[in-house]
């Protein structure tokens, strides 16, 4: 079992009971979707490192949302950590499968993903695939997402490429397609350097479109102390909010201490 609290939650944040054995695990609860395991988002293309920014959002008319599935794969636009059940097989020859589905009452949602890890040059390769479809009572809520990704580590270099996709409504009112790359090499025990560049648009309407770049290291000074660096350049065009294009810069330092 497991039960979650998080500082900035009201109230618990996840509670789920689970089993596995050589047939897998399965998990009920209020928890991540399978798709969590399984998608490839923008973030993962700098294999979360926290310092620096996931994928940005954008306002599309009165609503704000997150170009390709950056928080929406893992069931977090559909049903977040609602009830649901979830399935994932145990590696066959480096092949996983893994199937859930949530219901809030209001709300349907069925998720399936896959994977597979191999040798190659050296190294793994490893490409995962999630589908999210949720069936809402509200037609216009409704949403199709799909995620798919390629991470190949060789060496002490991680790439990531990744494509997410989003069709929001019954009859489509918006197609947001996000496409990304992203690498990290370990320098050595104690630096680690890091970059990606992702773009994304919206295929129902040419007003907006987003790219961002970003580069950084993690610098560990002394065991319990590390140093991140970022710099993020982001260019944004919605013509709904803003009648020219604009662009944005970033540089943030953070000292992270552990006891």
């Amino acid at each position: 079992g497991r039960f979650d609290m998080d500082g900035d939650t009201a109230g618990h944040d996840e509670s789920s009971i689970s089993i596995s054995g050589g047939f897998g695990s399965i998990t009920l609860g209020q928890n991540d979707g399978v798709s969590d395991a399984f998608g490839v988002t923008e973030q993962d293309l700098i294999n979360d490192e926290p310092h620096l920014s996931k994928f940005s959002s954008y306002a599309t008319g009165s609503a704000t949302a997150t170009i390709g599935i950056a928080t929406n794969a893992g069931e977090t636009n559909a049903s977040g950590d609602a009830n649901k059940i979830a399935y994932i097989t145990p590696s066959m020859g480096g092949f996983k499968f893994a199937v859930g589905r949530g219901d809030t009452g209001t709300t349907e949602t069925t998720v399936y993903g896959a994977s597979f890890t191999t040798a190659a040059a050296g190294g793994s390769v490893t490409i995962k695939y999630a589908n999210m479809d949720t069936d809402s009572a509200t037609a216009t809520a409704s949403v199709s997402a799909s995620s798919i990704g390629v991470v190949m580590s060789v060496g002490d270099a991680t790439i990531t490429v990744a494509q997410n996709t989003q069709d929001t409504g019954e009859t489509v009112t918006e197609a947001l397609v996000g496409t990304g790359a992203g690498v990290t090499y370990k320098v050595s025990d104690s630096l680690t350097l890091s970059a990606y560049t992702a773009s994304g648009d919206d295929d129902k309407s040419t007003a907006y479109e987003l790219t961002d770049t970003g580069v950084g290291l993690s610098y560990t000074i002394t065991p319990g102390m590390v140093l991140h660096v970022t710099h993020n350049e982001q260019d944004l065009k919605n013509s709904s909010t803003y009648t020219t294009s604009t662009s944005s810069s970033r540089t943030s330092v953070n000292l992270n201490l552990s006891f």
